[in-house]
């Protein structure tokens, strides 16, 4: 018995998964579970046999097809189901010297019979009523144009595919060919060089509808009455392993959809999300998202979503062919929608003539999901531009609805000092950058909204603007805090206005020319996830 074809683990640009284990392994090397079938035109077993098991092979010798019925059958333990998968090797020993030369071939090295019939017909030719799946392999002319094709028969009905079903070989050589039913709908055959394990072709055929081969029983490699004697095979058939209601992956790749899942349609998480697979040659690709969603890259392997519809809940489907499968992928995401979110506030300062002795703050907007965080610092020069003087707040509380007063909470805040109120919104476990929102306590007031993390604090070591205000191009300095690896821009509605990865070294440069005029916040995300911020004017 020669070496069994290994199906080790790797993927070729087909997408075949190799290295299973046998449910069955015909390897020949106990004859007495075969029966032999060797009858000539009269029925009877000549002289000499045509078919015979030896040294661990099933051999056919000088075995001819018109009307003779020359065979090996074995009834399966169990019916085959809507998948299976069968490989078996096949060596032809075909010569075309001397009388020989006008020799063709049309044998079925392997067949999955609904039965212990011929597979096509007897000796008498007269067909068999027997379903059955296989393989022939076939020379039409004595030209040298030897193949290996898919064959089907629905009762006494060969079916006809209307893929191709056919792998060209040479006329002698040693294969390892794969046969496959996929959910009853589907065949699929892969053919290898068995020495040199190079992959040869494959093909796939859909089944017609309104078909029905079923009840697969036994397996059978045979001669094949249907064409003439001039039909004659000298050929081996090894290793025949099945593996019933099994079926292998299409193609390689990881059956998960990468993308995030939390979507924020406002703020600077995922401004336009893209979702992928690991790119298949042999794939073809149909996306779909629920609702009116817009994306780029249908028919590729990755996605950029331009826009997200009406909703919070989206389902990302793909739909992957490849090599005779199907498979549908899905990724569920949920879109959090802070565009109407404003961190605007009502406030009501108390004071006895020179200092301020009561403070009070609530929040226009509130809900579920929303938390709310209060800061006042002392403010730089009461010019509008919310400046702070101080990166430690005064005063700090939490909830839509804060007071301080100077019996409990603070002293010391003279009416003609200059205070900053910040109001920061939080959306609990979903990806939007807090708003946060400035107003200016002092003789003329000030307010804007921006929106971004407030991990990090500004220190002196820390990151710093110049100048500021700026009109065509400000510095960004990040001391000797940390490495960055990121930085975004938000104007004071909280839009993302630019973002950038590259070239971002302790110091450089941000060119902002074509900004418009007003108060912005530059977010700075370092290597560790941590982000840093601070506001700069443009002129």
């Amino acid at each position: 018995m020669k070496h069994l074809f290994s199906i080790l683990a790797f993927c070729t640009m087909f997408g075949l998964a190799k290295g299973q284990t046998c449910d069955i392994l015909y390897d020949y090397a106990t004859p007495g579970n075969w029966t032999i079938v060797d009858l000539n035109s009269q029925g009877n077993v000549p002289g000499t046999p045509r078919i015979l098991i030896q040294n661990g092979e099933l051999e056919f010798d000088n075995a001819p097809d018109g009307e003779n019925e020359i065979r090996a059958w074995q009834r399966l333990p169990n019916t085959l189901c809507n998948n299976w998968i069968v490989e078996f090797e096949f060596e032809s020993l075909i010569t075309r010297e001397g009388t020989n030369q006008n020799r063709t071939v049309g044998h079925l090295p392997f067949a999955a019979t609904a039965g212990s019939l011929a597979p096509t017909r007897d000796f008498d030719r007269n067909d068999t009523d027997q379903d059955f799946i296989g393989v022939a392999f076939v020379d039409g002319t004595n030209t040298n144009d030897f193949r290996f094709q898919i064959f089907l028969k629905d009762g006494t009905t060969r079916i006809f595919p209307v893929e191709d079903f056919e792998i060209d070989v040479n006329m002698t050589g040693r294969w390892t060919v794969r046969l496959e039913r996929i959910d009853g709908e589907k065949v699929r055959m892969t053919v290898w060089d068995t020495e040199t394990e190079e992959l040869i072709g494959q093909v796939c055929v859909t089944i017609p509808e309104n078909t029905d081969i079923s009840n697969l029983t036994h397996v059978q490699s045979a001669n094949n009455p249907i064409g003439f004697d001039q039909r004659v095979l000298d050929g081996l058939v090894d290793n025949i392993c099945v593996r019933n209601c099994e079926k292998l992956d299409a193609c390689c790749f990881n059956k998960d959809i990468e993308g995030p899942t939390q979507i924020c349609e406002t703020g600077g998480f995922a401004l336009a999300p893209t979702y992928t697979i690991a790119n298949d040659p042999a794939a073809s690709y149909t996306w779909s998202i629920s609702g009116l969603t817009s994306f780029n890259g249908q028919g590729t392997n990755s996605i950029t979503v331009t826009n997200w519809g009406e909703g919070t809940s989206f389902v990302v489907q793909l739909i992957v062919e490849c090599n005779c499968f199907i498979d549908t992928l899905e990724k569920i995401v949920t879109v959090h929608n802070i565009s109407g979110v404003d961190g605007n506030f009502s406030q009501t300062w108390g004071d006895n003539g020179s200092d301020y002795t009561s403070i009070s703050v609530s929040a226009l907007q509130f809900g579920t999901g929303m938390s709310h965080e209060w800061n006042i610092y002392e403010g730089t020069v009461c010019d509008g531009n919310h400046g702070i003087a101080n990166p430690t707040p005064l005063l700090s509380g939490n909830g839509a609805n804060e007071s301080w007063s100077n019996s409990g909470g603070f002293s010391n805040l003279p009416i003609s000092g200059c205070y900053v109120i910040e109001h920061i919104i939080t959306f609990g476990d979903s990806p939007c950058d807090p708003v946060v929102y400035y107003r200016q306590k002092a003789s003329t007031e000030s307010e804007g909204r921006t929106a971004r993390s407030i991990t990090g604090t500004t220190t002196s070591e820390g990151l710093s603007i110049y100048p500021n205000p700026a009109e065509n191009k400000l510095t960004i300095s990040l001391g000797s805090r940390k490495e960055a690896k990121a930085y975004r821009v938000y104007n004071s509605a909280g839009k993302l206005v630019t973002t950038g990865s590259e070239n971002l070294e302790r110091n450089f440069d941000l060119d902002i020319v074509d900004f418009a005029s007003g108060v912005y916040t530059l977010q700075v995300i370092y290597t560790d996830d941590s982000r840093e911020s601070s506001r700069f004017s443009k002129k």
